[in-house]
């Protein structure tokens, strides 16, 4: 019996192994073949995919031509031809020249060069609106000025909070602030070693509250010694809307080979800012210092163009002097801040301790810290005036 069935199923296995390749032949042309009109589709739908392809390849292009600041590098070459073209040029009489100034530099801010986020088309009324404010561009007031000016959500008393609070600077400006709204109030400012420290130089700021209006206009010095800059930064606050606030943010005497840089800084930062009130997450492309680099080039060096011929410079014996004694000022500066400091600390140290003699200490301390104050304030002047002969 089970030889029989041994054998049946050996028989079994040879015929479907002989039939296989017949049945699947005859299963293949059983199918319905596909019509021309069906055949026709199909190619058509390929030629639309294969165009669809390409047009999304040059968009994609173009987005990142944009990004990258293609065109505005372009311009910027432009730009320094012109400047070269002008400087060869020597039958511009110097009254036309200084007409001409005048009227270029009211122009000046009339030069549009907008950086705009690919994703600006998003159906979100907030998104759009913040596209609109974040691309409000900084302009250049004069040879070392540098100036913004944003719409922010929010009242008054809110954006003050928001420039005059460490906490609250910290989550837009820096990593670490110091700063209290009071005239002669010391400023600092700490930013991480490979955000924008590495990019304009600067990793601490100090300096000195030098004007204040609660809820209206805040003004310190901005020092960086490692950077070799004295300048100084005002904050003003309009109400205006329905909750919303003006705030411009001026930037004085800035060293002309940093001005890109700090436009640059500065329109992030104030990005940073208007997402924190907003509570926006920035999008994946949002302007870097690195990107809005070529676009604010290529307005610093139109403002130098448009600019009134340079007056007769110091020699360079003269210049190197000058330098020179504003380093002196600049190291002076630094010592006195770091006695303010070790008084502030002490200071504090004794106000723990309730003792009679720990009090009297300490008022004596704090006329010490005064004096230092006063001294950090001289030395601030007397460095903006060396900077006025350097310029």
């Amino acid at each position: 019996m089970e030889g029989s069935l041994a054998i049946l199923g050996f028989w079994l296995f040879m015929i479907v192994l002989i039939l296989k390749k017949p049945i699947a032949m005859w299963i293949e042309k059983s199918k319905p073949a596909p019509d021309k009109q069906t055949e026709s589709k199909l190619q058509n739908f390929e030629v639309i995919l294969h165009a669809m392809a390409k047009d999304l390849g040059e968009i994609k292009q173009l987005l990142q031509a944009q990004n990258t600041g293609k065109d505005l590098l372009e311009l910027k070459s432009a730009l320094k031809e012109i400047a070269t073209d002008s400087d060869d040029s020597e039958s511009v009489d110097s009254d036309e020249g200084a007409d001409k100034s005048d009227s270029d530099h009211d122009d000046n801010s009339g030069i549009e060069l907008v950086v705009r986020n690919p994703d600006a088309a998003a159906s979100d009324e907030d998104e759009v609106d913040y596209v609109d404010e974040r691309d409000d561009l900084g302009s250049v007031v004069d040879a070392t000025t540098i100036k913004f000016e944003r719409i922010l959500p929010g009242s008054v008393e809110q954006i003050w909070k928001y420039i005059s609070e460490p906490e609250l600077l910290n989550q837009w400006l820096c990593t670490s602030a110091r700063i209290e709204p009071k005239h002669h109030a010391r400023v600092e400012y700490e930013f991480e070693q490979e955000a924008v420290s590495n990019f304009i130089g600067c990793a601490r700021i100090r300096g000195l509250v030098s004007n204040v209006d609660h809820h209206s206009r805040l003004c310190h010095s901005w020092i960086d010694s490692g950077a070799d800059v004295d300048s100084e930064v005002s904050y003003e606050l309009e109400a205006v809307g329905d909750n919303e606030t003006k705030l411009v943010v001026t930037h004085s005497r800035v060293p002309s080979n940093k001005m890109a840089e700090y436009l640059s800084a500065w329109h992030v930062w104030l990005d940073n800012l208007w997402r924190r009130l907003r509570g926006v997450v920035p999008f994946e492309d949002a302007p870097t210092t690195k990107l809005l680099l070529p676009v604010y080039s290529a307005i610093v060096l139109a403002a130098a163009i448009s600019s009134a011929p340079a007056q007769a410079r110091l020699s360079d014996q003269d210049y190197q002097t000058v330098k020179a004694e504003r380093k002196v000022l600049l190291d002076k500066f630094d010592v006195h801040w770091h006695k303010a400091d070790s008084l502030e600390r002490e200071i504090f140290d004794l106000k723990r301790d309730n003792s009679r003699e720990s009090d009297d200490r300490a008022n004596q301390l704090s006329k010490s810290l005064d004096d230092e104050h006063r001294d950090l304030r001289k030395l601030e002047l007397d460095i903006r005036d060396l900077d006025k002969v350097l310029i």
